[in-house]
Parts: C-alpha cells; structure tokens; sequence
C-alpha cells in the first residue's frame, strides 16, 4: 500500500512538473521571446540615432571651425527663394527623395537677432515634407542640404517610418543678404 502511494506521488510529481514545463515553455515563447527581440531592435535603433547626432554633432562643430568668410560665399545677397527652390528640387532628385510639400515663412526669431542685424543677415524658414524609400536616401538628401552651394541649416527633422517607406518633415533654414538702404 505504501509503495503504491509512493508511486503515485512520484508520477503526479511528474505529471505537475511536466505540466509547468510546458506553462513557463509556452510563456516564454509567446510573452517574454517577443519582448526580448522588440528590446533588442529598439536598442538597435537607439544605438543608431546617437550615432547620428554624434556626426551632427561634429559637423556642427566643424561648421562652427569654418572660417566666417566662407560661410558668408554661400550666403547670397538676394532672397531668391526660387532658387532655393530649385536647388532642393535638385537635391531630391539626386537623392531619389520626393519633395510632398513645401512651405515658407519668414523667420522672426529674437535669438541672435542683434549678431544678424550686424550682418545685414536675414534668414528665411522652410517646412519641408519628404518621402523616400528608405532612411538611407533621405540621410543622403539631408547630407546634400547641408553640402549645398547656398548656406542653410537644418533645425527640425521629424521621420517616421511605415515598413520600407520614410516620411519626414523638416524644418531648413536658408540665408540671404539684406539689401541695405
């Protein structure tokens, strides 16, 4: 009698361990693997946009080490913004980035405002919004904006990834000379 009890609990010991094996089996495939490989892409992703405000970064401070009489070459001495317009046209195009719309307005920040008004440098403000078929194409178009002939800068960029297609907004400053009076 006690041999077949002690049986019995042996195999519903069993029973009960392989029944949780299989629980915390099916739990980790379905709840925690998951998880794990969202982490994974998401640090992935995290690592890939330092590395890319780390080269902003040393451009910015490259551009900051270029010598002012250069900068003031790609800064020209009309607004033209049709020529702005063209050359972002161009840019897209070589880029093979679609330009969806594109909006004006004129700059009226008081930051730096005094330094400018020294210059005579007015400044006018683009909210671009762009497609492209991967993140590689619209980092070459904002590499191209910023290696433009005519002197601009980029203060905002928003992207949004669907699957392979990229939609972004960005906001391009670019600069001209006042015509003084």
């Amino acid at each position: 009698m006690r041999n077949r009890r002690t049986k019995f609990y042996i195999i519903i010991s069993i029973v009960l361990l392989c029944v949780s094996a299989l629980i915390y089996s099916l739990f980790y495939f379905n709840m925690i693997r998951p998880l794990a490989e969202k982490s994974d892409n998401l640090m992935q992703e995290v690592e890939i946009y330092e590395k890319q405000v780390t080269k902003l970064k040393k451009q910015k401070n490259e551009l900051d080490e270029e010598p002012l009489s250069e900068i003031t070459l790609q800064v020209p001495i009309e607004k033209t913004p049709d020529t702005v317009l063209r050359q972002l046209e161009e840019h897209a195009k070589k880029t093979n980035v679609n330009i969806i719309a594109l909006e004006t307005k004129e700059e009226n920040d008081d930051v730096g405002e005094k330094e400018a008004s020294e210059r005579n440098i007015e400044q006018m403000e683009y909210e671009i919004e762009i497609t492209a078929t991967n993140l590689t194409a619209t980092h070459s178009f904002l590499e191209a904006i910023l290696k433009a002939e005519r002197f601009f800068t980029i203060e905002a960029v928003e992207i949004e990834q669907q699957g392979e297609q990229v939609e972004a907004v960005l906001t391009v400053v670019a600069y001209y000379m006042e015509a003084e009076e």
